[in-house]
C-alpha cells in the first residue's frame, strides 16, 4: 500500500482544525487544596463535576496519568510496552510501523497508561470499537484524570487520549511512520487539533474496563 493510500486508512488520523469546545465547561480556574497529583494543590475548571477531576496520587487513575506524563516526548514506546505487542500479532500489530512507534498507536498508548501505570487491563481495540464498548458509561463535561477520551468519529477508526484531569490530554499524534512524540495538550490545543470530543469514560471501578 502506497503512503498515500495508508494515511487514508489509518487509526488515529488528525481531523482538520475546527473551532469548538469541550462541553459544559466555563474553563475559569480555582484553586482546590487537596491531595492531588500536584502535591496538594489542585487546579480545576469551574465544572460542576470539579470534584470528580481530582484524584489521590495514590490512586490507579493518578498512576495510569503519572506514566502517561513520562512518555511525553518519547517517539516510541519502551519495555515493557514496546514487548507487549509483538510484530506479526494480528491483534496488536506494531506494523506498519515500526515496533514500537506512538504514532498512529493511540489505543496501545491509553492501554499501556493503565497496564504499566496502574497495573490494570483496561478493553482494547480500535479508539471507534473502544467508544462503542463503554458507550453505556460515556459521561460529558470535564473528564477526571485517567478518564479516556473519545473522539470516535475521525475516520477511519477514531482517536482516543487520556485526560490529565486539568482540562488537557496526553495523547499520540500523527500516523504510523511519521515518527511524532506523545505530547500533551490543552483542552483548546485539543479541540483544535481533533475537534470536540464525543465523551469520555473512567475504566476503574467501571462495570467493565
Amino acid at each position: 500500500m502506497s503512503q498515500a493510500s495508508y494515511k487514508k486508512s489509518r487509526v488515529c488520523r488528525q481531523s482538520k482544525k475546527r473551532r469548538a469546545s469541550f462541553p459544559d465547561c466555563s474553563w475559569t480556574v480555582n484553586v482546590l487544596v487537596v491531595i492531588s497529583l500536584m502535591g496538594g494543590i489542585a487546579f480545576t475548571t469551574s465544572c460542576s463535576s470539579d470534584a470528580a477531576n481530582i484524584v489521590s496520587a495514590e490512586s490507579p487513575a493518578a498512576r495510569a496519568v503519572s506514566w502517561a506524563a513520562k512518555q511525553v516526548g518519547q517517539r516510541s514506546a519502551s519495555d515493557p510496552a514496546k514487548s507487549y505487542w509483538p510484530l506479526g500479532e494480528e491483534q496488536g500489530d506494531w506494523a506498519p510501523g515500526y515496533r514500537g512507534e506512538w504514532s498512529g498507536d493511540c489505543a496501545k498508548f491509553v492501554f499501556s497508561a493503565w497496564r504499566f501505570g496502574a497495573g490494570i487491563d483496561i478493553y482494547m481495540n480500535d479508539a471507534s470499537k473502544q467508544y462503542h464498548h463503554y458507550k453505556a458509561q460515556i459521561q460529558h463535561g470535564a473528564p477526571p484524570a485517567g478518564a479516556i477520551v473519545f473522539w470516535p468519529d475521525l475516520p477511519p477508526f477514531g482517536h482516543i487520549a487520556i485526560s490529565d484531569g486539568l482540562g488537557g490530554i496526553y495523547t499520540t499524534e500523527g500516523l504510523d511512520g511519521d515518527n511524532l512524540p506523545i505530547a500533551h495538550l490543552t483542552s483548546k490545543q485539543a479541540v483544535q487539533t481533533f475537534g470536540t470530543p464525543a465523551g469520555w469514560v473512567l475504566p476503574h471501578g467501571s462495570a467493565s474496563f
